[in-house]
């Protein structure tokens, strides 16, 4: 945005001072001695050409030879405020007005009544008050009703009575009352859906009557007691799965609370973080019950106690479950040892079987393991009588009488040892 401004230098340069110099140039000249003299005549020189810049730097070089000089002083001066106009001026036309008014205060401090500084600050507030106009009416489109406010204000205060910013200001205050009238509907929407009990639906209203209008406290303190319902509501919903022991939905609930919690600073959070953790424990300690499970049924009871002694070290409120988990350890282990046992039977390993009945009966009274040993102890009795009989036998005379005995008994127990013994003895070779 270019000012109507005129392009050619003489024609911007403040005459009232240009006039005043030739006579103080003069007064300069007659009784300026060398070497301040020669600077003068550079400043003389470069006022010609309306270098006003490089004119006051040639005065300063002078004053700082002769700074005593009221002439001098006065020409500092002079030239010091020409080279302010000059670079004003250039501001202005390069559109950097707020830098070309801070330059031209400069000048009113040195010349409160400069005329060409009067002018030359009228020029930039104008064109600066245009840009203004404009930036208003963009935040405008926008949405940006402050910032809007903002901008057409500042054009006024740069140009009183701006008719480009009084409308702005008109537009802004249409919209204001536009977005109100929306904002006065959003919240009596958001009070129906609240008296209906719809929370969810009652914060979507208010949050939209905020977002029309920021001045509405009722809608502001709607969204908060709906946040705070929103809170309160999940955690209790998370303390329904905790005692209905759904550890993992508890601490999913939980941790919902917490996030709706956490920037309310509700007076449960604390306790909740706690619980948090305590499900998160439950919640490992649920799927090592699981996995138990799993290796019980497999018969892998190395891995399923494994897995209930670290589910143990976890849990505090499935107490019960571990209890009864270790029970049927328990009981899986005792089938596996009897199933064990069986089959050391079915394999006439009839002492260890024996052994294994023993200590089964040892830790708990069992008919049916009774049973067994007795079993085995008669089946083992009978063997040794029937060798017992063989070795009569045999000294009688009746080899081969004692033989069919030994048979006998290893037909009831192929791998007894003093039978398969005396056997092997009395069919050996050269016997």
């Amino acid at each position: 945005m270019k000012p109507d401004l005129p392009t050619d230098r003489s024609a911007s340069t403040p005459n009232r001072l240009l006039r005043s110099l030739p006579l103080l140039l003069a007064s300069l000249a007659a009784c300026s001695a060398p070497p301040s003299g020669g600077h003068v005549q550079d400043a003389l020189f470069e006022l010609d050409g309306a270098n006003y810049a490089r004119a006051y730097f040639e005065v300063q070089r002078a004053l700082a030879l002769d700074p005593d000089s009221p002439d001098l002083q006065k020409l500092g001066k002079h030239t010091r405020i020409l080279a302010l106009l000059d670079q004003a001026r250039s501001l202005v036309f390069e559109d950097k007005e707020e830098r070309a008014l801070a330059v031209l205060a400069q000048v009113r401090v040195l010349d409160p009544e400069n005329p060409s500084a009067t002018r030359w600050v009228a020029k930039a507030r104008t064109q600066l008050g245009k840009k203004k106009v404009v930036e208003g009416e963009e935040a405008l489109g926008s949405g940006k009703l402050d910032e809007a406010l903002v901008r057409f204000r500042e054009a006024l205060e740069l140009v009183p009575g701006n008719q480009a910013a009084i409308r702005g200001y008109r537009d802004v205050g249409r919209v204001f009352g536009e977005r109100r009238e929306r904002a006065e509907l959003r919240y009596r929407m958001a009070l129906r859906a609240k008296l209906d009990g719809n929370w969810q639906r009652a914060l979507h209203h208010a949050a939209i009557a905020m977002a029309e209008d920021p001045t509405r406290e009722d809608a502001r303190a709607l969204v908060a007691s709906g946040e705070r319902q929103r809170a309160d509501a999940a955690r209790l919903a998370a303390g329904y799965f905790e005692e209905h022991q759904d550890f993992a939905a508890a601490a999913r609930g939980y941790m919902e609370a917490l996030e709706l919690g956490r920037p309310l600073a509700r007076p449960w959070v604390a306790e909740l973080e706690t619980r948090l953790q305590h499900m998160r424990r439950e919640a490992e300690a649920e799927q090592l019950l699981e996995r138990f499970d799993v290796e019980l049924a497999a018969g892998r009871f190395r891995e399923a106690a494994k897995a209930l002694a670290e589910a143990e070290k976890l849990s505090l409120l499935q107490k019960p479950r571990i209890n009864d988990a270790r029970l049927g350890l328990i009981a899986g282990q005792r089938l596996q040892r009897v199933e064990d046992a069986r089959l050391l039977e079915v394999d006439h390993r009839f002492e260890d079987a024996l052994e294994i009945y023993r200590e089964l009966l040892k830790e708990r009274s069992d008919e049916r393991i009774a049973i067994r040993i007795a079993r085995i102890e008669d089946l083992l009795e009978t063997c040794a009588e029937l060798v017992a009989q063989a070795e009569k036998q045999v000294k009688a005379g009746e080899e081969q009488r004692g033989i069919e005995t030994l048979k006998q008994a290893l037909a009831l127990y192929r791998r007894y040892e003093p039978a398969k013994s005396m056997l092997v003895e009395l069919q050996s070779p050269g016997r």
